[in-house]
């Protein structure tokens, strides 16, 4: 049973129906809960980090390193800053025009939610599915549960490249299987990419693989070098951007082997839950274990499967393998172990997940449903319903009245899709006695009245009662789960509130103690990378990968905050070299908040320093002489002595003066990240402190101006992938679009001489 086609203006409508649907499923999101898209990450890292980017741009500085926020300093490592993403660059300038953080914030997410329905039904398209069936699926892909209450709520780095995946997943099919020019592939493939989301960036990788395996298959050799093209450009992005973060993993926070800490993984009853969209599951969320959040939900729309023939359905995939091995690749990360090596989170797999099974279920119903399906069927679906409603009362029994309410409601629906899809004789007639018969002369042909076809329309009130529910759906999760189970901290929404923190704060500043999130509180303080929008030189910033021994020393977390005995600790002598910690991270302000300090510490006002602001929230305390080099040299072993320093974001010169008998060392305020290098003397493995980026001089270096600078780990071959992904792409772009044309060519006469021999 194979719709009828329709012509182009209908495809073009029918692209254009899930992009009306998301844009009212967002609507019902936001009248639910105004500020559901800023919560967590969006508050804490991503518009902070737009901002600064967008401020790097504007001021022309494009260092690889910020050596003033110490473990957060590190961007290439920091892979979410997306430094060569051209879609975060204009993300970023446009944060420098936007008066409301909220709207903003929102504003991004409503397009990338957009553009990935977008990019969903065409992904259906380039698998097989007809226009229809593409809405359908492109309509319900933005509302799995990952995908609104964790990406699009507050990882909007996860939301962007699953809203760009699909354009190259798509490109990719159209080059590899229809004969398409690369170029727009490849430009897809880098944008996902660079927008340094690994998790986007392994699916990518699984797909372009799967698509050349299914390329081998056919024995296509036109098939296999576009593939190739495909692969090598991508090879070369991929070495550009995340080699090396996968080259600094074993200095950081996040490279500890595979292991299970049941922390946002997806469990099988959790899966067993997925056609639910109410309720809870069982995933393990800093501390939650059943986070108020339907964080497991794919689409209710799955029991739908029951009314494909998997005979015909299994000889149609047969020709399109390559979603079956990326959908089980995403499936096996997605209920795997917690940790795998700098991989984490398993859940951030589920809006890929869903998105390869909304595919495959809109070809399957697109190409081969079944013709004539028995009660059997419907009995099936529907078990499929209240089976998955049951699991998710297992986990949820305080959602029992909403669980029962959206299971009968999705029961009854997709009976009448049941009537509708093999009831048809009944209904068409009584389509055909509602039809308007159109008598027009142009069309009436040989005085035949015009009737509706049933099969075409049929469909339409199919995928359209689909929709429907869907956004029906979509009201009664949200009064279930109007909020992200995410934090959020109550930052507020304007930007000129964020530009009176710290009034009084000179040179580097380190916030010591984690503010409650009252609102009078964020007047004075602010947490991870909104400390980028005053115009001061905050430690605090956000940190998704942290250098363990600096955030031990600091008892810094993630997000900036610190445990109020820091600000002890900072005025402590250290035991190596008998220095103030204040003094070797370079800090010339510290800033108390509060509501973490101790009597000890709100006594304590050390020499040197002064009393800049006192208020309820926050003291402010400042050095009388600021550092010259708060990211320079900080300490110097017996004998050595230097001059003429001078310090950059990347490097650090000086002159060695004296150096000792038998040579000494030299301590720098700086994390030691692979990929420091020294002109003279070595890069010390042994960290002063613990901590500090160090360099051994020999004796011999009397004299010599020594210079330390810092440059990517893989740099070199970066350099070179980028070399190779031009050619490529220059290639492409000259051979293929040649080629193209001749395969076109090929197949029109191919047609024309089929079409002959049938006359």
């Amino acid at each position: 049973m194979i719709d009828e086609p329709l012509s182009r203006r209908r495809r073009i409508g029918w692209l254009l129906v899930p992009v009306v649907a998301t844009l009212a499923a967002i609507a019902i999101t936001l009248a639910f809960n105004p500020r559901f898209y800023f919560v967590d990450d969006s508050q804490s890292a991503a518009f902070g980090q737009w901002f600064e980017i967008g401020r790097r741009l504007l001021g022309g500085d494009w260092s690889l390193l910020n050596p003033t926020v110490w473990q957060s300093g590190n961007y290439l490592v920091e892979t979410s800053w997306g430094l060569y993403s051209p879609i975060i660059w204009m993300v970023g300038l446009g944060s420098h025009l936007a008066g409301d953080v909220l709207v903003y914030v929102t504003l991004v997410k409503v397009i990338f939610l957009v553009a990935g329905s977008i990019g969903c039904h065409l992904l259906a398209r380039s698998f097989g599915a007809n226009p229809l069936w593409s809405a359908m699926a492109a309509t319900v892909a933005p509302l799995c549960g990952a995908t609104v209450y964790l990406d699009s709520a507050s990882w909007a780095n996860g939301l962007m490249g699953w809203a760009l995946l699909p354009f190259a997943w798509a490109a990719n099919r159209a080059v590899v299987v229809r004969g398409r020019a690369p170029i727009v592939a490849i430009l897809a493939c880098a944008a996902v990419i660079s927008i340094s989301y690994v998790h986007s960036t392994l699916v990518l990788i699984f797909v372009i693989a799967a698509t050349l395996v299914e390329a081998v298959t056919h024995r296509d050799t036109g098939r296999i070098l576009r593939g190739g093209v495909i692969a090598v450009s991508a090879a070369a992005m991929v070495t550009i951007v995340h080699l090396p973060a996968l080259l600094t993993a074993p200095v950081t926070g996040r490279s500890h082997g595979v292991f299970n800490s049941g922390v946002l993984t997806v469990n099988l009853s959790g899966i067993a839950s997925s056609a639910t969209p109410t309720g809870t599951s069982q995933v393990g969320l800093f501390g939650v274990a059943f986070p108020d959040a339907p964080l497991t939900y794919i689409a209710w729309v799955l029991p739908l499967f029951a009314f494909v023939d998997f005979t015909r359905f299994g000889r149609i995939l047969a020709d399109r393998f390559s979603i079956v091995i990326a959908l089980a690749i995403v499936v096996a990360i997605a209920i795997g172990p917690s940790d795998i090596g700098p991989l984490r989170f398993p859940i951030r797999m589920m809006p890929f997940v869903a998105m390869c099974v909304l595919v495959v279920l809109a070809v399957g119903l697109s190409l081969a449903r079944k013709e004539h399906a028995r009660r059997g069927r419907l009995f099936a679906a529907l078990g499929v319903v209240f089976g998955s409603g049951l699991f998710a009362l297992f986990q949820g029994p305080q959602y029992k009245w909403k669980i029962a309410f959206d299971s009968i409601g999705i029961a009854l629906v997709i009976c009448v899709i049941f009537l509708l899809l093999y009831r048809q004789e009944a209904l068409d007639r009584w389509m055909q006695s509602l039809s308007v018969r159109v008598t027009s002369r142009a069309r009436r042909g040989a005085g035949q009245p015009r009737v509706l076809s049933f099969h075409r329309h049929s469909t339409v009130t199919i995928v359209s009662l689909i929709i429907a529910t869907t956004l029906g759906v979509t009201v009664v999760q949200h009064q279930t789960s109007p909020a992200s189970p995410l934090r959020d901290y109550g930052l507020p929404t304007q930007v000129t509130d964020y530009t009176r923190q710290l009034a009084g704060a000179r040179g580097e500043t380190f916030i010591a103690g984690t503010p409650s999130g009252s609102a009078n509180e964020w007047k004075q303080t602010l947490v991870g990378n909104a400390w980028y929008l005053p115009d001061k030189s905050v430690q605090n910033a956000y940190s998704a990968v942290y250098f363990p021994p600096y955030a031990a020393t600091t008892c810094m977390v993630y997000n900036g905050s610190t445990c109020g005995e820091v600000f002890g600790r900072l005025f402590t002598k250290q035991p190596t070299t008998g220095d103030l910690l204040v003094d070797l991270l370079g800090i010339d302000s510290v800033q108390l908040v509060k509501a973490s300090a101790s009597v000890a510490d709100l006594a304590l006002i050390p020499n040197g320093w002064h009393i800049a602001s006192d208020t309820i929230v926050a003291r402010l305390i400042v050095r009388d002489r600021l550092l010259a080099h708060p990211t320079g040299i900080a300490w110097r072993s017996a004998g050595v002595e230097t001059s003429d320093e001078r310090v950059t974001a990347q490097s650090i010169s000086f002159h060695v003066d004296s150096a000792g008998a038998d040579g000494g060392t030299v301590a720098f305020r700086r994390i030691p990240w692979t990929g420091y290098a020294t002109s003279y003397g070595s890069i010390a493995t042994s960290w002063t402190e613990g901590m500090l980026l160090t360099v051994d001089l020999p004796a011999n270096a009397v004299g010599k101006t020594v210079v330390v600078s810092f440059e990517p780990p893989g740099y070199g071959l970066s350099t070179v992938a980028l070399l190779v992904l031009i050619v490529v792409s220059i290639l492409s772009t000259v051979f293929f679009p040649l080629h193209g044309r001749r395969l076109a060519a090929l197949r029109s006469l191919s047609r024309r001489q089929r079409s002959r021999k049938l006359d």
